[in-house]
This record gives structure tokens, C-alpha cells and sequence, in this order.
């Protein structure tokens, strides 16, 4: 039987008329982890989606002993389990990075890269949910130098968009490829970032209609900006690059650098996020595109001066909200705090803590539906071991849950990934995760109960000077 654990937590309850506003919300996890790969061998470099029917899909590397194995799993809502795991290529251990979407009818673009036997290439396999197969594995990326991180997105169509960043002898250059339903074969290659100077690191974010943002940092010879790209659909162009952060200290070419990232809504409005020096610390900063002016905004400092952040993780919602999360560095621990966008008022929100201090937490990740429920994912060390944590917001990032444990204590858990329905109130999170011997691909599912469309129903009551939370939890 499943018991309700009810946790209260007080945010500056003050009780100065004796009233304590009430917000109540109902998150069910399947807090039994799932293991996605098989025991016996190391997997890692998952990557997880869902679509707004619940349906979701994870990709990693697996080692087979020799080489690295691209696995996937699907998972089905309606019976709620995952499929066995599918091989989709075999590739020489190092330099592999990879990404996977869904779209709501179920079709899947699946990309990776890994050595053709003399340069890293990127290859693609698109799912048709129609005929339940994968198609032959394609290579996207010309032969003959690296490829490396790829990102691909695809439409309501089953059209899907994949942009990754090339070496051309010279220097890092992002790309792009299209795949077409109507075709169904993938474009030629479009080069987003300028030739002369390096640019790597891109992130990508769809609509429905299948127009499309691209933004990576680039250098200018000096520093660094980041730089994005808005692809139409209507036209099939991609617009030419815009600057979004001022030059500074951004280089693109070193790991975990930056990290632009981007989310969009189906108007076609988008924010991006990223971090640079103000000269002393790391900032937070966002700029946001407008459709109705096609303009972005001057970029906006989340992130308090006088202590490093990084990096920046964006999830936005077809109402125009969206939540910012990254890790700050509190002057003894690094913890991971949220910021909220109104597009009533144009502004963010002051950053609210997430995880507890202490610790680190490192590695956020954040979902966002229609209605304003958030997710926000980390990894935090418990003392001992790496531990999957969240917290989560039933009204747009205004009031948030305790910390909640998602993977078990005893073995270490890295590299949380979480993706959440726009419109299916559910989410998946995945991580791998020691079984003592080997790492494993380890997922949960969130099915999030009650309405809370608006609101009302979300039960926020602003009354007194402060208000309470009740987080019910079923287990």
C-alpha cells in the first residue's frame, strides 16, 4: 500500500495574521530506479527524452570489453515499461557524445559520434514509430576530420534538425543537417558559425511547426561571445548569426566552457543562458528573443556578483515562462539555485537555493511544462557518495519542494539528465550509477497528479507576509 508522506516545509512564515498560504502539489516518482543497461560492462554518456504522451526513449554508451556499443531503450507509457536494450552501432572506445528526441507520434532521431577508424564522424539513425524500426545508421558529418557534440530536436512532422561542431582543418565550425518526412533523407550540410575563428558547443531547441534555434559560443580572436542562429521553416533558412554577450573571457574550446543553452516556445520566443567573467566571477546571464520584434534583449545577470557560477540550464513552457538553474559557488560549497522569467512583466525572478549547503551540488538539469510544473535535477555528494537529487515547483519556479533523494545511498550517481512532457505531466530522469563493479543506466519516471492549469488550481495564496508548502509525496 502506498503511504502519503506529507513534508512541511515554512518559507518565512511569519504568521503576522495568524494566516499561512497553503501550495499543494502531488509528484509521483517511481522511486524503484529502473537499470536501463545490463550488468557486466561500464555504460555512461546518457542522454534521455519524452514526449507529451509520456513516451520517452534514453541513449548511452555501453563497453563491450573492446569497443563502445550505442544502446537505446523506449519507454511506453501505456504499459510503462522500457524495452530491452537496442544496439544501433559499435565504435572504438573515446570520443563519443550523443543525443536523442522524440516527437508525440513517437518517432525518434537518434545521433552519436564516434571514429570512422581515422576521425571522429557523426552518424544519425531515425526511428519510425510507424514501422517500429530503426533506419541504417548514416553518417551526417563529412569524413576526413572530427566531429564532436551534436544536438539534434525534431517537430511534431517527424522533421528533424541536428547541429554539431566540425573541425575544418583550421578550426571548429558548427553545423547543421535537416532530415525531411517528405524526403526522407537528410540534407546537405549548412555551416551556422562564421569560417576564421573557433566555435563549438552548440545547443539546439524546436517547436511544433519545426522552426528552430541554434547558439554556441564562438571565439572573436580574443575572447569569446555566444553567438545564435534562428532557423525558419517556413523558408528553410537559417538567419545569420547574432552576438548575444558582450566579448569576454569565454573560451569556446575548453570542456564544460560556457555551455549555451537555449529554449523556445511554440510562438517562436526564446531565452538563452550563459556564463561569463564580469572580470572577478562566473555570472549567470540570459538574453531573450522576442518574436513579435524578431529582436533579442540585452543580457540580463541572474547569478549574485561576487561569487562563480556556472553553467546555465534553460527550460521554457508555451505560456512564455521559464526557469533558469545552475550551480553557485556559496564561498564553502557549490550549490545549484533557480531563477524564474515572467512574460507578463519581462523580469526574473531573485535566485532561490535549491540544494541544501554542505555539500557540492553539481550538474543541474531542468523541465518545465504548459501548466508551470518544474523539475529541477542535480548530483550532490551525501558525504560519501554522489546522490541523484530534485525539487520541483507546481507554479512556474515561485515556490519550491525539499530536496528529494532519487537514486539509492551506498554507490556513487553521476550525471543526472531529466526531460519533462509539455503537456503529459510526467518527466524522466536518468543517471549511471555503481552497481560496485560496473556503472549502469539507471531512470525514473514522474507522474505528476492533480490540475494545475492555473492559478488556482496550482493553490497559491498569497496572504500575510509569507506562506507555507506542502509537499505530498506518494511512496
Amino acid at each position: 500500500m502506498k503511504q502519503i508522506v506529507v513534508i512541511i516545509t515554512a518559507f518565512l512564515c511569519f504568521l503576522i495574521f495568524g494566516l499561512c498560504p497553503i501550495s499543494a502539489d502531488t509528484f509521483n516518482w517511481d522511486l524503484s530506479a529502473e537499470d536501463l543497461s545490463l550488468p557486466g560492462q561500464d555504460a555512461g554518456g546518457a542522454e534521455v527524452t519524452i514526449n507529451n504522451n509520456g513516451d520517452a526513449a534514453a541513449i548511452w554508451g555501453r563497453s563491450n570489453g573492446a569497443n563502445t556499443v550505442i544502446q537505446v531503450s523506449r519507454y511506453s507509457s501505456s504499459t510503462k515499461t522500457w524495452t530491452a536494450p537496442e544496439d544501433l552501432a559499435v565504435k572504438p572506445p573515446g570520443g563519443i557524445f550523443l543525443y536523442i528526441a522524440i516527437n508525440d507520434t513517437g518517432n525518434i532521431v537518434a545521433v552519436w559520434t564516434g571514429s570512422d577508424g581515422s576521425n571522429n564522424i557523426l552518424e544519425a539513425s531515425y526511428y519510425s514509430s510507424a514501422a517500429s524500426t530503426w533506419s541504417t545508421v548514416e553518417n551526417l558529418s563529412a569524413a576526413g576530420q572530427d566531429s564532436t557534440h551534436p544536438r539534434a530536436a525534431i517537430d511534431d512532422a517527424g522533421n528533424a534538425i541536428v547541429v554539431w561542431s566540425r573541425f575544418n582543418s583550421v578550426n571548429w565550425i558548427v553545423q547543421s543537417s535537416r532530415y525531411s518526412t517528405a524526403t526522407g533523407i537528410w540534407s546537405g550540410t549548412d555551416d551556422l558559425s562564421d569560417t576564421g575563428q573557433d566555435a563549438d558547443y552548440p545547443h539546439l531547441a524546436i517547436n511544433d511547426e519545426g522552426d528552430a534555434f541554434a547558439v554556441w559560443c564562438r571565439s572573436d580572436g580574443v575572447n569569446g561571445v555566444v553567438q545564435a542562429s534562428r532557423y525558419s521553416s517556413s523558408v528553410d533558412i537559417w538567419y545569420a548569426p547574432t552576438n548575444l554577450s558582450a566579448s569576454g573571457p569565454l573560451n569556446p574550446v575548453g570542456p564544460y566552457t560556457n555551455l549555451p543553452d537555449v529554449a523556445m516556445d511554440n510562438e517562436g520566443n526564446a531565452i538563452v543562458g550563459w556564463f561569463q567573467s564580469d572580470g572577478t566571477d562566473e555570472i549567470i546571464q540570459v538574453s531573450h528573443f522576442a518574436v513579435a520584434t524578431t529582436t533579442w534583449s540585452a543580457a540580463v545577470d541572474l547569478s549574485a556578483p561576487g561569487q562563480d557560477a556556472a553553467p546555465a540550464v534553460i527550460a521554457m513552457n508555451d505560456a512564455g515562462e521559464a526557469v533558469a538553474a545552475w550551480k553557485l559557488l556559496n564561498g564553502m560549497n557549490w550549490i545549484i539555485q533557480a531563477s524564474s522569467f515572467s512574460p507578463d512583466t519581462g523580469d526574473w525572478s531573485d535566485p532561490a537555493d535549491l540544494s541544501e549547503s554542505g555539500e557540492n551540488a553539481v550538474y543541474p538539469g531542468v523541465g518545465m511544462d504548459e501548466t508551470g510544473v518544474v523539475v529541477v535535477v542535480w548530483q550532490r555528494s551525501d558525504g560519501f557518495n554522489g546522490i541523484i537529487q530534485e525539487s520541483h515547483s507546481p507554479d512556474a519556479g515561485q515556490i519550491w519542494s525539499v530536496p528529494k533523494d532519487l537514486s539509492e545511498a551506498g554507490q556513487d550517481a553521476w550525471f543526472p539528465k531529466v526531460a519533462m512532457s509539455r503537456h503529459g505531466d510526467s518527466a524522466v530522469v536518468t543517471w549511471y550509477r555503481s552497481d560496485g563493479l560496473n556503472t549502469i543506466i539507471q531512470a525514473v519516471i514522474l507522474e505528476i497528479e492533480g490540475d494545475f492549469s492555473d492559478d488556482d488550481d496550482r493553490s497559491r495564496t498569497d496572504k500575510g507576509s509569507g506562506f507555507c508548502y506542502i509537499n505530498t509525496v506518494l511512496n
